[in-house]
């Protein structure tokens, strides 16, 4: 029975893809953040108004204490608010700030339909209206602000309407029973607004993923392209600045194939793009998954090797050597190609991305006019290896 329960759960509210999660939390948090700042406010004005009606023959827990527990969460929720910034929240903070906001928003419901149900059962038939208006309307403007969350807007639209909705149906006055069905319309598409608008929200952030996996990858192998490398050199320098250590390195190599333009004059074209896509595969898994490998374009490729990264770092055109030294069998053709390497490392070769490039290009440059690998260094010195 469990196990039923939880697959219709999952056909009902499938989760979210792992690989944009941490975007989707981003994103409903910030909508969470920038409505409910607004919405807190709105109540705190609000709520005094309809303390001001409650009935006197309650005790004091429901005219006074439980009204100053109402309004002084409302302000608590609204300076919290207004101390972070939106634009500035870590993905720590924004999911502390959703699992608070899915914890907090069905309990002050729960404190406001309380009071609304006390002074439901007190006051005269003829008002009983206002208190269900009041619980009515909160709560949905409260789910509308929160419904980005979808387990905290469900929580609060539960709380907030079905006791109101039961109680109209069954107090025998004929004009509830009509006002309760109008709550079931409006709580049930409320529901819908909660599970189409969490779906929207993911098949926005699973196509924008798509598109930028487009522009960032170059298509024929799978790697990054040029773009999304200069990206990743971007972030490094962002890193390296921080962390401030003497071994703070990361290094780039560029790789230019030597014996390349003859694969496609004597095989054609789609041999070489095959070439092309196993030097690829072969790259990738000899130097692991945390170097980052790139093509420019062409027969050129790029090597990203982070500070954090454990190959050693001063053997990567050994490296690359030793990956492209055995031959590559294509459609039963067994074909070699060599390689030439530039490599620099930051920041001793180059502060900036524009400087790196440079030096490793020099390198390149030289490594191609010998037909060797070769490591330029800042004394225009060259290590050469074949």
């Amino acid at each position: 029975m469990r196990a039923k329960l939880f697959t219709i759960y999952n056909n009902l509210f499938p989760a979210v893809p792992v690989e944009i999660v941490d975007d989707f939390d981003m994103l409903c948090t910030r909508r969470l953040h920038r409505q409910c700042s607004w919405l807190f406010l709105a109540l705190f004005f609000n709520t005094p108004m309809a303390v001001y009606i409650t009935q006197k023959e309650l005790n004091i827990g429901v005219t006074t204490i439980l009204p100053i527990i109402i309004i002084t969460s409302f302000l608590f929720g609204f300076l919290s608010l207004r101390r972070i910034k939106n634009d500035k929240m870590s993905l720590k903070v924004a999911r502390r700030f959703t699992k608070d906001a899915i914890i907090y928003a069905p309990i002050i419901t729960l404190l406001v339909s309380i009071w609304c149900i006390s002074n439901w059962f007190i006051v005269k038939d003829s008002t009983r209206i206002y208190y269900s208006m009041i619980m009515s309307m909160g709560t949905l403007a409260a789910v509308y602000c929160i419904s980005s969350v979808r387990l905290g807007a469900i929580l609060t639209l539960s709380i907030g309407m079905l006791p109101m909705t039961f109680l109209m149906m069954f107090s025998g006055d004929m004009m509830d029973l009509a006002t309760s069905f109008s709550f079931i319309m409006a709580t049930i598409f409320m529901y819908m607004l909660i599970y189409n608008q969490h779906n929207q929200l993911v098949e926005l952030l699973v196509t924008k993923q798509k598109v930028q996996l487009q522009a960032n990858t170059d298509p024929l192998t799978g790697l990054l392209n040029r773009r999304a490398l200069d990206e990743k050199i971007e972030q490094q320098f962002k890193l390296s600045a921080k962390k401030q250590q003497k071994d703070n390195i990361f290094t780039l190599a560029l790789i230019d194939l030597d014996g390349f333009k003859p694969v496609n004059d004597i095989y054609g074209h789609a041999v070489g793009d095959q070439l092309l896509l196993h030097i690829a595969l072969r790259l990738t898994d000899i130097l692991g998954d945390n170097v980052i490998v790139a093509r420019q374009g062409g027969d050129e490729f790029a090597i990203l090797v982070p500070h954090h990264a454990k190959i050693n770092r001063y053997s990567i055109a050994d490296i690359v050597f030793t990956a492209l030294a055995a031959p590559f069998n294509i459609d039963e053709q067994m074909i070699r190609v060599g390689g030439s390497v530039g490599v620099a490392h930051w920041p001793r070769d180059g502060r900036d991305r524009k400087s790196l490039f440079e030096t490793a290009d020099k390198a390149l440059y030289l490594a191609k006019a010998q037909n060797k690998i070769s490591l330029l260094k800042p004394s225009a010195h060259i290590k050469a290896a074949r």
